[in-house]
């Protein structure tokens, strides 16, 4: 049985909700991100996951071409809207299932094309589905505390393996972008039974 599907209909049912998420559409992470892209730009922006398209609407301006994917359709016509309300033209967006191509696959098949560029500018952002969908499985009666836990901290070393691997070809710039109080997000709020819950235990202050 395919996994996006339920992953799918979460966020359909909450993506107008992340439209007018604080946690979504500002911050300090989203602010250096901006910064770091109006240094660097170049011809292409790819990014995977874009959800309503917030950091697609912010960094788009500093690339000739920019293009959002992400598997949920409720969530790219909210993207859309989002693009068109700030004059972003130069952005198309795909729905297509990132699953189907997980990280490691992604850094394989760039690194494979020969082109990594020191001196261009790389981000990495993963782990809130690997959070749903542990969680999701606890709550569905499918794992254990423990299980939920190791595949959430498999998922982590994982993201840092990858990581590893782009700079060891020659990155110098990459951006890791952390996770924000997935309990507080439109998908934890509207989801308020446990294990649903307890999400916000996971943020990191500081």
């Amino acid at each position: 049985m395919s996994q996006i599907g339920p992953v799918q209909r979460q966020f359909g049912r909450t993506a107008a909700a992340y439209v007018d998420s604080a946690t979504h559409a500002r911050g300090e992470d989203l602010d250096r991100i901006v910064a770091l892209a109006s240094e660097h730009g170049g011809e292409r922006l790819v990014d995977v996951g874009t959800g309503v398209s917030h950091t697609l609407r912010r960094v788009a301006p500093s690339f000739a071409a920019a293009i959002g994917v992400d598997a949920t359709r409720e969530m790219l016509d909210a993207g859309r809207t989002v693009l068109a309300g700030a004059g972003v033209a130069n952005a198309i967006l795909v729905q297509a299932d990132a699953t189907a191509l997980p990280i490691a696959n992604q850094v394989s098949a760039y690194l494979a094309s020969g082109n990594v560029d020191a001196n261009a500018l790389y981000t990495v952002w993963g782990g809130a589905n690997d959070v749903f969908f542990q969680v999701g499985l606890a709550g569905a009666g499918l794992a254990t505390s423990a299980q939920v836990q190791a595949g959430i901290t498999q998922a982590a070393t994982d993201e840092l393996a990858q990581i590893a691997r782009l700079h060891a070809a020659g990155a110098r710039y990459i951006v890791v972008m952390n996770l924000p109080d997935i309990g507080r997000t439109p998908l934890g709020t509207a989801t308020p039974t446990a294990p649903f819950s307890a999400l916000s235990s996971l943020a990191v202050s500081g």
